[in-house]
């Protein structure tokens, strides 16, 4: 009988950074909650990432349909549509983002106001 040899790599993409070194990618954005009016508006949502991975990217989407147009092409920032909530009861939604070089991503999550409970403006992110 031959004896048989197994390695292995501790992660799959060599052109990334070792977790060994202390090199690893860390995503930062200042807020991961905001509530906002009834109204229809746009939210831009800002970002860094600590030791970036070449060829890595930010993706953000949302499976509630009435966060529309997820959007994170631009780098540092996502940006999100939100339709009027014409109902007067308060909806609540996510959008998830996710980086391709980090193995979990995060959500940031949305609360609307209901059409008759709006105050003021979105809150700048």
């Amino acid at each position: 009988m031959l004896p048989v040899f197994l390695s292995g790599c501790t992660h799959e993409n060599p052109d990334w950074p070792d977790p060994d070194e202390g090199l690893v990618p860390k995503f930062v954005i200042e807020r991961t909650e905001i509530e906002v009016p009834a109204d229809s508006c746009r939210l831009e949502f800002s970002y860094i990432i600590e030791n970036p991975v070449e060829g890595a990217v930010v993706e953000a989407f949302s499976d509630d349909d009435w966060i529309a147009d997820a959007d994170a092409s631009v780098e540092g920032k996502i940006s999100v549509g939100l339709t009027a909530n014409d109902s007067q009861d308060v909806r609540e939604g996510t959008v998830q983002v996710t980086y391709s070089a980090l193995e979990e991503g995060f959500s940031i999550k949305i609360r609307q106001m209901g059409a008759n409970t709006s105050t003021g403006r979105p809150d700048s992110v």
